[in-house]
């Protein structure tokens, strides 16, 4: 236990580092991508939008989907629509299909939307005492992300899908 803390805060930090770094990811290549594959120039932000729509309407159903199962399922099933939303965001660009991209960034939305509860999570694994701490050890996350994600986007390669 480093500083206290047990394991699931540390991993929920890393988690929490991976959502940040696809976060910054997303809004620079989102961002891009909805300007050269756009049909129409006023539909160029309708991908990044569209992020925090799904994250919005998805928001309070994730967290009755939590109460009902448990936290964990909840964060595998997020996890699972960012690896089905990502996995489309790559096809969309590949192809340069613009509705793909708006049909990823969507299920991004609520991959985050699932994503926003780590922080009480880390609550609810250690002692009420330490609730500041592992809080603060999650959100902290967010500077490794900083740190990760340039390298991230460095490294791809030929626009955004590294082909």
């Amino acid at each position: 236990m480093l500083y206290g803390l047990n394991r699931n805060v540390w991993l929920l930090s890393i988690a929490q580092a991976f959502l940040l770094g696809t976060n910054l990811a997303s809004a620079t290549v989102v961002g891009l991508a909805g300007v050269m594959l756009a049909p129409d120039p006023a539909l160029k932000t309708l991908p990044f939008a569209l992020v925090i729509v799904g994250s919005a309407l998805a928001t309070y159903p994730a967290s009755l989907f939590m109460k009902r199962t448990s936290r964990r399922t909840g964060f595998m099933v997020g996890a699972a629509l960012g690896v089905i939303g990502f996995g489309i965001a790559i096809f969309a660009l590949y192809t340069g299909n613009f509705w793909a991209l708006a049909v990823a960034t969507f299920i991004q939305g609520i991959y985050t939307a699932f994503a926003y509860y780590y922080r009480f999570a880390a609550v609810d694994a250690v002692q009420p005492a330490q609730a500041g701490k592992a809080i603060s050890m999650v959100l902290a996350g967010g500077v490794l992300a900083v740190f990760m994600t340039p390298t991230a986007l460095f490294a791809l390669n030929n626009t955004f899908t590294g082909t």
